[in-house]
């Protein structure tokens, strides 16, 4: 123990020493650094001066030499001056501020650039604002005002000074002044100075002058004198900071609501949706909304109106009568809602009017807005309509009237909206409906058994999807006749065994489904399409025998699995593209003597296959492309070539002379690309 005492000791008065050692080699360096800023080589200032930046605060004594300085020719002397004088910061105050006392403008701006630069708080103790705010120099007026930001005691002495330089024809003054009254907390800056600077400065200054505006009476100031969209963020702050029963919450939305901003417009319709008792008061606003441009601002107008009840309606007929086709479908509905009693809401008269508006809006689109979406769809489960496409054009048919529209629901014309489970409620109220096409959209397997209970009247169904992984319950749809399919995600096709009914099956992107017999069960088939499977075996074609169009591309079909093909005699179009089928495979073809249409592009196929073709008596139309099919097989085609070929596709390797010979034959002959 007691020698660890002693070691204690020892070390503290060895650190003691050398941290005596240092302080003196330290002075010593400043007093090197000080003699050479006394010289006349720009080098060794140079270096001094760096080094002295390096060593901080405890250079202070260096100050008055590094000022002097500051009014060197050579400018690297001067900026790193600069530099090591705000490094030492505080230290170098009194110094500093004696400086700033000459009458030398140049060392004045820099002296001020050094202050603005000093990271760390401060306070000057004697300091002529005043002087330096009339000082001829722009820039030594800009660094001052840039330290008023960071003094707010001094800026709160030179408030009438600020205030006039605010007129300034200098952009970047003006800026300046205004960052100083957002400084300094409080409400200085008077009305005159925040409409000049509203009219005539820079759009940052506007920004912040808005900012010291604090009473919202003073919003129509603003409306008068700037729309610019930055300004009308800060009102839509003041909204929000309003208590709903304040005095002062009338006459804020009655100047918000001419700013024709989106945000503020729709916030200024939530308030009044809260406060019911306040829509009377401010119809005004209202009309003006509906009158405007944005169909969503006029959804919340119109909804909001709908509250007051039957004092609405002189205001909504009247718009009925000036609105687009577009309003109208929103108009007519709220109407429907307010006075159930009145003529014009009777059924055959409702929907005699919703239909010519649907005229006016034939290649347009009814809804950009989820509101609007519900109000249209809500109105029409009431009639006796089918033939709802979504993803699409929506054909709706009146089987009273026979009158039909076309109409697009859920897609934009920049984008197509996907469907969610939202709009399949809305959707299965329609229990007529006999189509539907959900392309791209959001719904799982729960919203997939909601939309299989609710509707089953369906006889067309395409759902592209990457989240539905399991049909079951798919068999309540007894008169489904057209199915398509997405099924990155389903493993199991189980269930479309049971669609008794079913003619026309397409199945796209099915990588995850290995067993494909249940399909051999669906004799009533006649098209069947398959696109990115991968099975090992095609057996369950065999009893298809029904078929007529059979299309199989980007698949694992190979020769052995178009021995399947061969009793499909009624089968008229076939399509292998990209396949890995070559001569043997196409042995098969001929068998199939109603084949109008043979699409082989992609595969495997030689000059040897050119004879299968003369034995199809019925061929229209041959696709030859991307195949490794040559002039000679082309030209052995010619000799005996099908009577009824009407188009045929070859590879670009054929000559131009060869493909003149074929259409001396009568048939349209085109060059793959």
């Amino acid at each position: 123990m007691f020698f660890y005492k002693q070691l204690l000791i020892f070390l503290s008065l060895v650190y003691c020493s050398l941290a005596f050692v240092q302080e003196n080699n330290v002075e010593q360096d400043i007093d090197k650094h000080v003699a050479n800023l006394r010289t006349k080589s720009s080098k060794a200032k140079l270096s001094s001066i760096v080094e002295l930046g390096k060593i901080g605060p405890d250079a202070s004594s260096a100050v008055p030499l590094l000022i002097e300085c500051l009014s060197s020719k050579n400018s690297r002397i001067v900026l790193r001056t600069i530099r090591t004088l705000q490094q030492i910061g505080t230290r170098g105050l009194p110094d500093l501020q004696e400086a700033l006392h000459r009458k030398d403008k140049n060392i004045q701006r820099k002296i001020l650039r050094v202050l603005c630069g000093i990271e760390s708080q401060f306070e000057l103790a004697s300091f002529d604002v005043v002087a330096l705010l009339q000082s001829e120099d722009v820039r030594v007026r800009i660094y001052t005002l840039n330290l008023l930001e960071r003094l707010p005691s001094h800026a709160a002495e030179v408030v009438p000074e600020l205030s006039q330089i605010i007129v300034s024809e200098d952009p970047e003054q003006r800026m300046a002044v205004v960052k100083v009254f957002c400084a300094l907390g409080k409400r200085v800056m008077d009305m005159a100075c925040i409409l000049h600077t509203l009219r005539y400065s820079d759009k940052n200054s506007r920004n912040l002058a808005t900012k010291a505006l604090t009473d919202p009476a003073s919003l129509a100031l603003i409306r008068k004198n700037t729309h610019h969209r930055f300004v009308k963020k800060h009102v839509l702050e003041i909204l929000k900071s309003i208590n709903y029963n304040s005095p002062l919450l009338m006459p804020t939305i009655k100047q918000a609501i001419f700013l024709r901003n989106d945000d503020i417009q729709r916030y200024i319709f939530y308030i009044l949706q809260k406060k019911e008792e306040k829509i009377k008061e401010a119809l005004p606003c209202i009309k003006y909304a509906i009158a405007g441009r944005k169909l969503h601002i006029k959804v919340m107008a119109i909804k909001t109106l709908a509250k007051i009840g039957d004092d609405a309606l002189p205001i909504l007929e009247k718009n009925y009568a000036a609105g687009d086709s577009r309003l109208k479908m929103l108009l007519l509905q709220t109407l429907q809602n307010i006075s159930p009693s009145r003529k014009m809401t009777k059924e055959e008269t409702i929907l005699h009017r919703y239909m010519d508006t649907f005229a006016e809006l034939e290649k347009e689109i009814l809804s950009k807005y989820g509101e609007y979406e519900e109000l249209a769809i809500s109105f029409f489960s009431n009639f006796p309509i089918f033939g709802f496409l979504l993803g699409d054009q929506v054909v709706l048919h009146n089987t009273q009237t026979g009158q039909k529209s076309f109409i697009n629901l859920f897609k934009t014309e920049r984008h197509k909206q996907k469907v969610s489970r939202r709009n399949l409620h809305y959707i299965a109220k329609f229990k007529t409906i006999t189509r539907i096409s959900l392309i791209d959209s959001d719904i799982n397997n729960e919203d997939f058994q909601y939309l299989v209970d609710n509707l089953q009247n369906l006889t067309t169904l395409t759902i592209f999807n990457d989240h539905i992984t399991n049909l079951e319950g798919i068999e309540k749809l007894r008169n489904l006749v057209d199915l398509r399919l997405d099924l990155k995600s389903a493993d199991n096709i189980e269930p479309l065994s049971k669609l008794s009914n079913l003619r026309s099956l397409t199945i796209h992107r099915a990588s995850k489904i290995k067993d494909f017999s249940p399909l051999s069960k669906m004799k009533k088939l006649t098209s069947l399409y398959l696109s990115r499977v991968a099975t090992d075996h095609y057996h369950f074609l065999s009893p298809l025998t029904n078929l007529k169009y059979l299309y199989i591309k980007t698949s694992s079909i190979n020769d052995v699995d178009l021995l399947c093909l061969k009793e499909m005699k009624a089968l008229s179009s076939l399509d292998l593209t990209y396949n890995q089928i070559g001569d043997p495979g196409v042995a098969v073809i001929p068998n199939l003597v109603s084949l109008k249409s043979l699409d082989l592009s992609g595969t495997r196929i030689t000059n040897k296959s050119m004879v299968m073709m003369k034995n199809l008596p019925k061929l229209e139309s041959l696709d030859l492309s991307g195949t490794k099919i040559t002039e000679e097989g082309i030209t052995s085609l010619i000799k005996d070539f099908p009577s009824q070929l009407k188009r045929l596709y070859v590879p670009r390797r054929v000559s131009h002379q060869t493909i003149r010979r074929i259409e001396k034959l009568g048939c349209q002959c085109i060059l793959s690309r």
